[in-house]
């Protein structure tokens, strides 16, 4: 186990290296701005998640092939670097958690936590549906999801402006997140822990059968 935990970690040191480099600069510069507009340590708590988020979405994705193809050369299993990477994942946003409840304080720790595990849950489905893909097809592959994510980005916020039944579905879901009854709080942890699930099966499935990989 040690062993596999010292081969885990020079995998993903660049990883962690872009991830410590991206939230430093995030929550400095959210600090800065804070303290200049007024607006105070929210701006820093957006900056940071949004620095988590562009990691997440994109240079996780980048990193993966190399991850996958290094692990394999160092004789690790596909279910061992599975397994291993999922616990990086995990203790990574779990400094990103500590950041938040530093910044927040612990009033808010139910939405924290809610977030920290929908964002998880998140990473697993990008990494299942778009990461091992990249890794199988490479360049190609990433660029149509940067392209594909960029859309989403701008549509998104358009087709929740013009559907009614988007807007209720936003409604309805900050509302389980930052609700306060015991009954839509346990309504609202059983769907994102569900959706977590599903994100780790469907990563699961996906990188399974992957070759030895080549890098984007």
């Amino acid at each position: 186990m040690l062993t596999d935990i010292k081969k885990i970690s020079l995998i993903k040191k660049d990883n962690a290296l872009v991830a410590v480099c991206f939230l430093a600069v995030a929550l400095l510069i959210g600090t800065i701005i804070g303290a200049i507009s007024g607006l105070g340590i929210e701006i820093a708590v957006i900056m940071v998640t949004a620095g988590y988020g562009a990691i997440a979405m994109f240079f996780k994705i980048i990193f993966l092939a190399a991850e996958v193809s290094r692990g394999l050369g160092f004789g690790m299993t596909r279910k061992k670097i599975f397994a291993y990477s999922r616990i990086y994942d995990a203790l990574e946003l779990c400094v990103v958690l500590i950041i938040m409840i530093l910044l927040m304080g612990t009033a808010n720790l139910s939405v924290i936590l809610k977030v920290a595990v929908l964002i998880f849950g998140f990473i697993m489905f990008v990494q299942g549906l778009a990461g091992n893909a990249v890794v199988l097809y490479g360049r190609t592959a990433y660029m149509i999801y940067y392209f594909s994510m960029l859309a989403l980005g701008i549509l998104c916020p358009k087709i929740i402006q013009l559907s009614g039944s988007a807007q209720r579905f936003a409604i309805w879901f900050l509302d389980a997140l930052v609700g306060n009854s015991t009954a839509t709080s346990l309504g609202a942890w059983g769907v994102i822990l569900a959706f977590a699930l599903a994100g780790i099966i469907v990563n699961w499935m996906t990188f399974r059968k992957l070759p030895v990989v080549q890098t984007v």
